[in-house]
């Protein structure tokens, strides 16, 4: 089933994985399962709106479980509504991305570009990003249900709305989790060609142009099809990094306003409590911050490790000895000083194109040092929010 090519075009996915779409995005194909699960999942997490926005902060200060202020109870709705908002942005976009069979059709380019790519090596790492998301989705769901049902026995037995929101948010994060897992999957497989191109492509001969291959074609084939690549997920990546920041910063500061009332309870059990959702809500802002740093790094790392082994080739060949008898009969009239003056002009050719062309991410062109300054600034934004909150909160 793997060199199987479909009606459609592209490689027949394995079923497990077909499986796994079906669940989160209804395999591009099946719109009342992709309908009735999305529709479903966005219904909970709208009660988990209402569980905060409806009751609101009469519910929690009745209910001895701490000072719980306006601002607490907007953020607390936020939560939900920004899960809400993402779980959208995922679910039109992982619908499309199936319908359009980006994996099956970018698995049949890769294994097209060279025979030694095996699509059952290639896709076990897809197959394991599904069951994972799964899995998580089953861990996560347990955790939150646990708070859930301790703060209904405990707490306040009005509030169960907590436990279908919970379960509508947990299923976007981990969408979330899958489309990011998916999205370093890509990366993987444009790294492993790249590294193809240049141990293949980039030689003595290529640079001549003998044989039928260019050196500097196969190098724009490549960065072309990056280009192709990132441009499907531009939409999706602006809407999700907004969503997710704003998510996770609230989830923080949820969790700043929690922590600073913790010392008015005197109720051991509401303590406890508190401290597990406290927990649980800065583990899931950790996740989704890095959910955001992973999807901006990935295409930084492949972009610069493409051009620098671009560049370390092309030097060495510039640098090297050419002895005629590596070159064809149709190419031996070209002498050592032609590929060191062609390798060195492909090489300037190469660094005016670093930063500009590759793997992008939100339709700007990524390397490692601005995915690291643009993760930098957003740390720094969200630890002035969250401090400036903690100050208030002492106050």
């Amino acid at each position: 089933s793997f060199s199987r090519k479909t009606t459609s075009g592209g490689f027949a996915l394995p079923p497990n994985i077909v499986f796994i779409q079906n669940i989160f995005f209804g395999g591009g194909k099946n719109y009342i399962t992709f309908l009735l699960v999305n529709a479903t999942v966005f219904a909970l997490t709208l009660m988990g709106v209402f569980s905060f926005w409806v009751p609101g902060i009469k519910s929690c200060q009745d209910s001895g479980f701490g000072t719980c202020n306006e601002a607490q109870a907007n953020l607390s709705t936020l939560l939900y509504v920004f899960a809400a908002l993402e779980l959208v942005v995922n679910a039109f976009f992982g619908y499309n991305y199936c319908l359009m069979r980006r994996q099956s059709r970018l698995l049949e380019w890769v294994i097209g570009y060279d025979s030694s790519f095996s699509a059952k090596d290639l896709t076990s790492k897809l197959n394991k990003i599904g069951w994972i998301s799964i899995i998580m989705f089953l861990i996560t769901t347990v955790m939150w249900l646990s708070v859930a049902i301790s703060f209904l026995v405990v707490v306040d037995p009005a509030g169960w709305a907590f436990i279908p929101g919970n379960i509508g948010f947990c299923f976007s994060y981990c969408t979330s989790f899958y489309l990011c897992a998916i999205w370093m999957w890509e990366n993987w497989l444009m790294h492993k060609v790249a590294q193809c191109m240049t141990n293949k492509h980039v030689t003595r001969k290529a640079i001549l142009g003998c044989g039928g291959v260019n050196a500097g074609n196969k190098i724009y084939e490549v960065l072309e099809k990056m280009h192709q690549v990132s441009s499907v997920w531009n939409v999706n990546h602006t809407a999700r990094t907004l969503l997710a920041i704003l998510n996770a910063t609230c989830h923080l500061l949820v969790a700043m306003y929690m922590l600073g009332t913790q010392d008015q309870l005197e109720r051991s059990w509401i303590r406890f409590v508190r401290t597990m959702i406290m927990s649980l809500m800065i583990v899931f802002a950790m996740g989704l911050y890095l959910f955001v740093f992973l999807t901006v790094l990935c295409p930084g790392y492949v972009t610069d490790e493409l051009f620098s082994n671009i560049q370390i080739k092309l030097a060495d060949i510039a640098d090297a000895d050419h002895p005629q008898d590596i070159l064809t009969a149709q190419c031996r009239q070209e002498n050592g000083r032609t590929i060191e003056n062609r390798a060195t002009f492909l090489m300037m050719r190469v660094e005016i194109l670093h930063g500009k062309r590759g793997m992008h991410y939100a339709g700007l062109p990524m390397t490692v040092p601005i995915a690291l300054t643009l993760g930098s600034f957003i740390s720094y934004l969200i630890f002035d929010i969250v401090y400036l909150q903690d100050m208030h909160t002492s106050f």
